[in-house]
């Protein structure tokens, strides 16, 4: 059976001199990173996939190592950025960008590019990947766009109200694919239920 599992990049730290997609891991990201791999190391991973962001890739380096698995890095899997680091209005924009999604922030892309991206490259993958399961390591913005691609309920207001789980699965029924959260604060893998079923 295929099974997909996106994985939320864990905390970054800003770092002087170095753009967003360098940013390292900070300490409690990188104990996130750690206590994730209990419960992806039950799921049988058999790839590994991340955006090209440091963060995205250093989320899943401990089960890489553990499980001796390569991490395929795609830059189609980066974050839809709206802004330079920093923006202090950034949670304004963001909903802007939800309520418009073609809406172009300057020198960046639309949300409505940035989800036929990332929807494109994951089912890109599941044809790619059949009978296997997969890890893919991305940020909040990218999962939350292809959460509202493959299900229409999951909007800005659900992802301020909700936020985005460390863990979610993908499911395939027919053509359509569904989502459902994966408990991360226990050691062994639980369902917790389908979100807006």
């Amino acid at each position: 059976m295929t099974k997909f599992y996106l994985v939320r990049q864990a905390e970054s730290m800003a770092e002087d001199g170095l753009p967003e997609e360098l940013w390292p891991l900070s300490p409690a990201g990188q104990s996130r990173a750690r206590r994730i791999v209990s419960v992806l190391g039950t799921l049988g991973i058999e790839h590994i996939y991340a955006s090209s962001d440091r963060g995205a890739i250093e989320t899943v380096q401990p089960l890489a190592q553990i499980y001796r698995l390569k991490i395929l890095v795609l830059n189609e899997l980066r974050e839809h950025k709206i802004a330079k680091g920093g923006a202090e209005d950034l949670t304004a924009l963001r909903a802007k960008t939800w309520e418009d999604f073609d809406f172009v922030p300057e020198n960046h892309e639309s949300s409505r590019q940035a989800q036929r991206r990332l929807v494109r490259v994951i089912q890109s993958l599941m044809l790619h990947h059949q009978e296997e399961v997969v890890a893919i390591s991305l940020h909040s913005n990218a999962i939350a766009l292809f959460l509202n691609a493959i299900d229409p309920s999951f909007t800005w207001e659900r992802w301020a109200k909700d936020g985005i789980p460390d863990l979610l699965g993908l499911s395939r029924e027919e053509y359509r694919l569904a989502w459902i959260p994966v408990e991360t604060k226990l050691p062994s893998l639980s369902i917790v239920g389908k979100k807006g079923s």
